[in-house]
Parts: structure tokens; C-alpha cells; sequence
């Protein structure tokens, strides 16, 4: 309907005979629409504060999060100055600490669309490269003895694995990493219109590691399938159990905070290398509500 309605208005406008793609049509009023709102937003200039502070020989920093009572409103620096004045007369204390536990479930297997964004984003593949190379893994690699597909078929929209694969994998989860092995497979639904002819992207044989096939492969052809073979793993695993540490700090008229994240449990991330969360993470002293610091 789009290219049916469009087209008629390209023959009036630009040239008799072209014809307005129906995916390509809509894609540039996206396009269109967004860089509009880029050329329309105005900038704002924004101010933040933060707190280095001291407690015996532990060092860490907070935010300021609070203003008499409110959020603060740092636009310009004649008011940053103004609240750094007020809040330096006088000196910073703790005045709440809050523990809370978090649960990072494992992501979906790949379906066509999201191996490419995670190949772009972990790799610098381009979604042409990605494809190439997704394709060479599929119809088989040399590995000395034989030529194995080492993925299932590349282009797909569903997150689908079939009983023999989810059997093997959790076979292979509970060889190599028995604590983290749910109790029933985990099930991924394809969200939308999936036309589920093939299943997920996944390895072929789960017991075929990345770094058993390095030797074999292209440094490219060895990343992509580090990721596929981990993703897939990855998705039939426990969660894993974070644990945040909360510090609120009265400092004046302002509430400062300072967090930190451990892990408890890694559950998925165990599996995990290339495709891994790299986050630095900040430790915290052991405080108690009250306790004096030095700024």
C-alpha cells in the first residue's frame, strides 16, 4: 500500500516510471522524523557535583542527588558555586546504607537481526561481514579430518532450539558447570510475527568449544562463532545474583550517594568472554549510619 500510494506522487514530482519502495519508503520518514527532532532539541547546559571522600584509608566518590529537599537544578555555575558554598560549611556524614539484590537474566540465542547488532557492537562487524562470515561457519569449515557446519542456518527470526539441541547443551552445563544448571530448559519466545521455519542461530555441536577450533579458523571466523557458541550456552544458565550496597551522605543542605555491584552468583556469566559485561567496580568502605568522613 505504501509503495502503491507513493509511487504515483514520484511520477508527479520527479520523473515518470520510478517506483517507491515499500521498505525503503518508510525507513526515510524514520529518518526524517528523527533528524528533525535532533535539529529542533536545544542543548541546555547541566552541572553535576561530586563528593571525593575519605573514610580511614578508603577512598570513593558520590554524587550529589539531593538539594534542600529536592532534585538539584545545577544550570549555571553561579548556582553550582552557590550550593558548593553552603554545602562546605558543613561536613559530610552517613546517614543511610541500603542492600539489595538484583537478578541478570541470560539473553535470548541469536536470531538473524540480533547477531548482527551484537557483531556490530562487540566486533566493528559491518551486518554485510557479518552475514559473509555466518555464512562460511554454515557451510562448513575444514578441521583437518573432516568439514563440519559448525551453525545452524544464519538467517532466521526465531528463537526456537529444538529438544536435541537444548538436551546436549545441558549435558554439557552440567559437565562443565553443574551449579549453574536451572532446573527445566528455559524457553524463548519470538516476539511478533516469527515465521520460525528454521530455528535460532546456534553451534551445531555444543561440544565443539571456540578454543578447540581457534587452530582451524580466521581470526574473524574464530570471534563470530565465540559469540554465537556463548550466547547459546549462556541461554539455557542460571542468572546471575548481583548484590548493590547503597550509601546515602548527608553533606549540608545535600544528600550525596555511592553505590557499589558485586557479583554472589555468576551463574550465565561464567560461560561468558568475549560476550562478557567489563564493568569497573568500585569498593566501598564499611560504614555504619552515623559515621563521620572527611572530604
Amino acid at each position: 500500500l505504501v509503495g502503491y500510494n507513493l509511487s504515483p506522487l514520484l511520477w508527479s514530482k520527479v520523473k515518470n516510471g520510478l517506483s517507491a519502495g515499500r521498505v525503503q519508503s518508510v525507513v526515510l520518514r524514520m529518518v526524517c522524523e528523527r533528524d528533525r527532532k535532533v535539529k529542533a532539541f536545544v542543548p541546555q547546559e547541566y552541572w553535576s557535583i561530586e563528593a571525593y571522600l575519605i573514610s580511614g584509608r578508603s577512598k570513593f566518590v558520590a554524587s550529589l542527588i539531593e538539594f534542600r529537599g529536592a532534585k538539584p537544578n545545577l544550570n549555571n555555575k553561579e548556582v553550582v558555586d552557590l550550593a558548593l558554598k553552603d554545602i562546605e560549611k558543613s561536613s559530610p556524614e552517613v546517614e543511610s546504607l541500603k542492600e539489595s539484590k538484583k537478578e541478570i537474566r541470560p539473553r535470548a540465542p541469536f536470531s538473524t537481526s540480533t547477531l548482527q547488532q551484537t557483531a556490530a557492537n562487540r566486533l566493528g562487524f559491518t551486518s554485510r561481514k557479518t552475514m559473509q562470515i555466518a555464512q562460511q561457519l554454515y557451510q562448513g569449515i575444514d578441521l583437518g579430518t573432516e568439514r563440519v557446519g559448525l551453525i545452524t542456518y544464519m538467517r532466521t527470526d526465531s528463537l526456537r532450539l529444538s529438544d536435541s539441541a537444548i538436551k546436549e547443551v545441558r549435558n554439557f552445563i552440567q559437565k562443565n558447570y553443574t551449579d549453574c544448571l536451572p532446573v527445566k530448559p528455559i524457553r524463548y519466545d519470538s516476539k511478533g510475527r516469527s515465521q520460525d521455519a528454521h530455528e535460532a542461530v546456534r553451534p551445531t555441536f555444543v561440544a565443539k568449544k571456540p578454543k578447540d577450533l581457534e587452530e582451524f579458523l580466521s581470526k574473524d571466523q574464530f570471534r563470530l562463532y565465540s559469540i554465537i557458541w556463548e550466547r547459546f550456552v549462556a541461554c539455557q544458565m542460571l542468572p546471575q545474583q548481583l548484590q548493590t550496597l547503597t550509601i546515602d551522605i548527608k553533606f549540608g543542605p545535600g544528600i550525596f550517594r555511592a553505590s557499589s555491584t558485586h557479583s554472589v552468583f555468576d551463574g550465565f556469566q561464567a560461560v561468558l568472554k568475549i560476550l562478557s559485561t567489563k564493568e569497573k567496580r568500585v569498593k566501598l568502605p564499611k560504614l555504619k549510619s552515623n559515621d563521620k568522613l572527611l572530604c
